[in-house]
């Protein structure tokens, strides 16, 4: 009816289709921000912060945190907004130990490795809650140390026994 033959037409659309999921794998890869994007991100997102701790959300966690490679380590909080006077507690000294390393950030790493801290409080939203549940936090607050890795696979653990601890209640 158009000129057009049915076979002539599955091969166009196929390459069609191709050529769209070949766009769709180069955005996402591209999507994806370097090392030196993601220091400046945090440096960014620091310097925004009222009292040094960045907020994740959970799509910030991903990129910033889970998603190598990064050229920092951060030092995170796993916590919640409401009814847990410990996880306060717990909050303010971590403020002030986020402040005091960050006034001698240069003494204390010899190395010239950025270090931040941060804070990922538990909600309903779904992303949240697989990110708590992947490192098996069931309760909060707890303390976790992330370091820079160049390659980290995905059957690797993210958080080794010595490097997270659950702030009991004295």
């Amino acid at each position: 009816m158009f000129g057009y033959s049915t076979r002539s037409l599955s091969v166009k659309f196929m390459f069609a289709l191709v050529a769209v999921m070949i766009c769709l794998l180069s955005v996402q890869v591209s999507a994806d921000m370097s090392e030196q994007e993601k220091l400046n991100m945090m440096i960014k997102l620091e310097n925004e912060s009222s009292d040094g701790v960045i907020v994740m959300t959970a799509d910030k966690y991903d990129e910033l945190v889970l998603r190598n490679p990064r050229p920092y380590d951060t030092v995170i909080m796993y916590s919640v907004t409401k009814n847990c006077d410990e996880c306060l507690l717990a909050y303010n000294e971590f403020v002030i130990a986020a402040y005091s390393f960050k006034q001698d950030r240069e003494k204390i790493s010899e190395s010239g490795k950025r270090v931040f801290f941060c804070v990922m409080y538990y909600t309903t939203d779904s992303k949240t809650r697989r990110m708590f549940e992947s490192h098996n936090f069931k309760t909060v607050p707890y303390l976790a140390v992330s370091e820079q890795v160049a390659k980290r696979l995905e059957k690797d653990v993210f958080y080794k026994d010595q490097n997270f601890w659950y702030i009991k209640p004295t």
